[in-house]
């Protein structure tokens, strides 16, 4: 169906960024979003990071669209980050900071 990982974890400042892939023939059924929750429980109640996030392409407006629902806010847009142009920087905070 996928994958998801936390990387670039940062012990110090308590936070991991999220990479996922989701395959063609499972997009568009929910995958995306179960897998972020069980990352975020993951993440927060286990790790107990203060913040995770995620860098997406601006022409991902599904992944995006993902992040919107499950609570992340847009911060920034970095600008030529990837081949394909710009990227939105997606975070969350855990609900203990």
């Amino acid at each position: 169906m996928g994958c998801i990982d936390l990387f670039d974890f940062d012990a110090r400042n308590r936070k991991a960024a999220i990479g996922m892939y989701i395959a063609p023939d499972a997009r568009g059924k929910g995958v995306g979003k179960q897998a972020v929750q069980l990352l975020e429980d993951y993440a927060f109640g286990f790790l107990h990071l203060r913040m995770i996030y995620a860098i997406i392409s601006v022409h991902n407006t599904a992944c995006s669209h993902i992040y919107e629902q499950m609570g992340y806010t847009p911060s920034s847009v970095l600008k030529d980050w990837t081949l394909e142009g710009d990227a939105i920087l997606w975070q969350k905070c855990s609900s203990g900071v």
